[in-house]
């Protein structure tokens, strides 16, 4: 959380939704979550802002919670909720979290299809900066009027 810090300062909860996760091959019985949106305090974060911070998030990894004992069968909208608050234990420090199951098919649609659209606009503004730089000249060919 420490790129976060910042934006944090007056944030009380830190929310991750996902539908996909996988078990670490490092570590038993944690896992790695896909992210799908994110929420502070309850309120939506654009991805485009988180992307910023932390450009190359594809996984949240070393989650471990009581609710992936009982792994369900088709994909499921989660929420991981991770308190902004430090605590230590033992010498370590760490930010308690928990995960939940939210049953709502209706909010999973919407924030893949929002992840989508997203992911689809940061392609669309990578290749315009890349278009107007002016990066693809050296393939940019000349056809010969045989052609």
């Amino acid at each position: 959380m420490d790129v976060l810090s910042p934006i944090l300062e007056n944030v009380k909860q830190v929310d991750v939704y996902f539908d996909d996760y996988v078990e670490s091959i490092y570590y038993k019985g944690k896992f790695n979550i896909k992210p799908i949106a994110f929420a502070f305090d309850n309120k939506l974060i654009e991805n485009a802002k988180i992307w910023e911070l932390i450009p190359d998030i594809e996984f949240i990894t070393n989650i471990n919670d009581k609710w992936f004992k009982r792994i369900p069968t088709t994909k499921v909208l989660c929420k991981l909720m991770i308190k902004t608050e430090e605590k230590e234990f033992n010498g370590f420090k760490y930010h308690p979290n928990k995960v939940s199951e939210l049953e709502n098919e209706k909010l999973q649609k919407k924030l893949n299809d929002r992840l989508s659209n997203d992911r689809i606009e940061k392609i669309n503004k990578l290749a315009e900066v890349a278009f107007n730089n002016e990066i693809f000249d050296e393939y940019n060919l000349e056809l010969s009027d045989g052609l």
